[in-house]
């Protein structure tokens, strides 16, 4: 029994095994032999490798596909165009001689730099946001207080050039000289607006695009780059040094910022509007910037829904503390405002009769709590400051050589 049954196991893989070697044959002569004879000539008259030669598919071409992703920064910019205007700022001589073409100098593409810079539209009923231009510094000398209403009193004239060919008479809304933007307000309705994006979720090596229109042939004018670094100590000033009534922080990056587009949005790759471009000289070289946007709709919100910027004063220059600096420096603290000022001079570095003067705050000071925060990068000094209002009372913890001072200043 046990024999009959072996022999029938045998048989069985017998058959399997010829099946097996059977398949392997058909499936080598389908792809290899059929078609190799099906290359005669003599052969190919007869159905069977006319069938076969029918079924093998020779490529004898190679091509090359390319797939390149669209960077048109026009098609990236197509959303926040409608939004973006010329500002025209002028001075009325009061005079319509013909004459007086001869008497005065033909305005030119010089001019056009200084007194046309770029605007955003913010508002559907026309509030529109840019920079501080040079007929605006040129009032810096003159207390905060004092720049707008010298600005808004004078034969100073403003113009608005909107994206649909229309001119508008503007009002010079705000001057903050906190941010250095400039706010204007034009009568009109139903304005197309941006959209505007978040500035704190932006990457290193992030692309913007940078837009501007300043008028003539400079109207839709772009620059691409990529975000290069978040400075965190970057101050409006003209030096290293912060204040603590100017905005600290900045978004470096690689694409040109000059005249033709300063007060212009800057976009990420998504067409969202997550700054505005600003420059600044600094150790006699013109630095382009960007001004987060984050740090910017606080301010935007302010002007919304109160019309005005009450900025406080403190009136001092610091050094923001990182850890570099710490080290360097051998300071007992890793952040903080380190008062300070390059000449070694303490009323260089506290403003003589200025709230902090008045605290007490002396140079080399060590300012690590205002109003209740940590000073730090993430809550720089002037940014605290910013957020109070003039008359307000603030609690500063201080560290003086190696010892904690507590104080009080109003802000003015």
């Amino acid at each position: 029994m046990f024999k009959k049954f072996c022999k029938l196991v045998k048989y069985f893989l017998i058959i399997i095994v010829i099946f097996v070697l059977g398949g392997l044959a058909g499936v080598f002569g389908e792809r290899f032999v059929m078609p190799w004879l099906s290359g005669f000539e003599s052969l190919q008259k007869y159905d069977l490798f006319k069938k076969a030669n029918e079924q093998v598919t020779i490529i004898r071409k190679t091509e090359q596909v390319r797939v390149q992703e669209d960077y048109s920064v026009s098609n990236i910019a197509q959303g926040v165009l409608p939004s973006v205007v010329s500002v025209i700022t002028f001075k009325e001589d009061g005079s319509n001689e013909k004459s007086n073409i001869f008497k005065n100098r033909i305005r030119s593409s010089e001019d056009i730099q200084k007194n046309i810079k770029t605007g955003l539209i913010l508002t559907g009923d026309g509030l529109i946001v840019s920079v501080m231009d040079d007929l605006i510094k040129e009032q810096e000398e003159l207390s905060k207080r004092e720049v707008e209403k010298s600005i808004q009193e004078s034969d100073y004239q403003h113009r608005v050039l909107a994206k649909n060919g229309k001119e508008y008479q503007a009002e010079l809304k705000a001057v903050d000289p906190y941010s250095n933007l400039v706010f204007y307000k034009i009568d009109a309705d139903n304005l197309p607006i941006p959209a505007l994006g978040d500035s704190e979720k932006l990457e290193m090596g992030e692309k913007a695009v940078v837009c501007g229109n300043a008028g003539g042939e400079y109207q839709n004018t772009f620059s691409s780059g990529v975000i290069q670094e978040r400075d965190k100590t970057f101050t409006l000033l003209n030096s290293e040094l912060s204040s603590s009534e100017k905005m600290e922080g900045a978004l470096l990056v690689n694409a040109k910022i000059d005249q033709k587009n300063i007060g212009g949005p800057v976009m990420d790759f998504n067409g969202d509007v997550v700054g505005i471009a600003n420059a600044v000289e600094k150790d006699g070289q013109y630095r382009g910037f960007v001004m987060p946007i984050n740090q910017i709709k606080p301010i935007i919100d302010g002007i919304i829904q109160t019309g005005d910027l009450q900025r406080p004063t403190l009136g001092l220059y610091y050094l923001s503390i990182n850890r570099e600096i710490a080290l360097l420096n051998s300071l007992p603290v890793n952040s903080g405002a380190l008062v300070y000022s390059f000449s070694g001079q303490q009323g260089l570095a506290v403003m003589t009769g200025s709230p902090a003067d008045k605290a007490g705050i002396l140079i080399g000071d060590i300012i690590t709590k205002a109003g209740g925060k940590e000073v730090n990068l993430q809550n720089p000094l002037a940014e605290i400051i910013s957020s109070h209002e003039p008359g307000d009372k603030i609690s500063l913890e201080i560290i003086r050589n190696g010892e904690k001072i507590e104080t009080e200043a109003e802000l003015e």
